[in-house]
């Protein structure tokens, strides 16, 4: 596929307008911070940077449960200190799912058995500190290591889905070398800066306090880490087809994200979706068939 991106929609569905009231729980993490960031920002900055690297067991895709009951195979991964569970179903070309942060490979369940129908062989896993896996803290680069050697367990893989933050893990396996067909990116986040600028926003983070764990980043991963998790920078290298789907009514990646990255990524067209948010794009049946389509090509 040698086309430019391309816009592709899918019918407009009608979604619930009902306002959702904030847990408690992030109420008074809220508080906490901006308390402890009156005290001291550089304080506060260290606890900051700390949540950063944890993700919540949200216990995403759990009414997928029962897959994992009927898996061909399951293994362990030994990934460090920690342990990662690894499932297959099928036979055929493997295609390779890569969840987000907070996330688990569950929540991909609504596309296990048609691509399981349609001749693949599909592949979930969990990572550190999410679902079933062990451990309690993370990073993309941690995740994209994970992704490569899940794929090397499986051997050629056709294909990677990928959602959320697990699109820029996936692109830095593939920039490092990861030999893939077709990669899929689902509500795909351009850039670090703004993931950053998203997760001050989600807790209310003063900007100094902010500030405080943006200079953390750069100590742990150098001051290049911006660059390095810019997808739109390493777009335009990959050399793969590749297919990026975001949805206008995203309140966590914007959509232009995606139509930004396959802007850069010659070989990728873009689909944008209405409607259906950060997760139920990923269990849409017009979204499936663009993916299914996009892997038989």
């Amino acid at each position: 596929m040698n086309a430019q991106a391309q816009w592709v929609e899918t019918p407009l569905t009608k979604v619930s307008t009902r306002p959702t009231r904030e847990p408690l729980a992030l109420r008074a993490l809220k508080k906490a911070i901006q308390v402890y960031s009156y005290i001291s920002n550089e304080r506060a900055g260290k606890w900051v940077n700390s949540l950063w690297f944890t993700p919540r067991r949200t216990g995403a895709g759990s009414r997928y449960e029962h897959l994992l009951e009927h898996a061909d195979t399951h293994t362990q991964l030994r990934f460090g200190v920690n342990e990662i569970p690894v499932y297959s179903w099928g036979d055929g070309p493997v295609i390779l799912f890569v969840h987000g942060w907070s996330g688990s490979g569950l929540q991909f369940g609504a596309m296990v058995e048609p691509l399981i129908r349609q001749g693949y062989r599909v592949v979930t896993f969990d990572m550190p500190g999410h679902g079933r896996a062990q451990g309690d803290r993370t990073n993309v680069f941690e995740m994209s290591e994970v992704v490569q050697q899940v794929a090397h367990m499986f051997g050629n893989v056709h294909g990677i889905i990928a959602h959320s933050l697990g699109s820029v893990a996936s692109v830095l396996a593939v920039s490092q070398g990861l030999s893939v067909n077709k990669l899929t990116l689902i509500a795909p986040p351009a850039d670090l800066n703004f993931v950053v600028k998203m997760f001050g926003q989600q807790l209310d983070i003063p900007e100094q306090t902010l500030a405080v764990h943006r200079r953390l980043l750069e100590e742990e991963f150098g001051k290049e880490v911006w660059n390095k998790l810019d997808l739109t920078l390493h777009s335009p290298s990959l050399e793969l087809d590749g297919l990026v789907i975001s949805d206008l009514n995203d309140d966590e990646i914007p959509f232009d994200h995606g139509e930004l990255i396959a802007r850069h990524w010659h070989n990728a067209r873009f689909l944008k979706t209405h409607s259906l948010g950060h997760y139920r794009i990923l269990k849409d049946a017009d979204v499936l068939k663009e993916v299914s389509g996009f892997l038989a090509e």
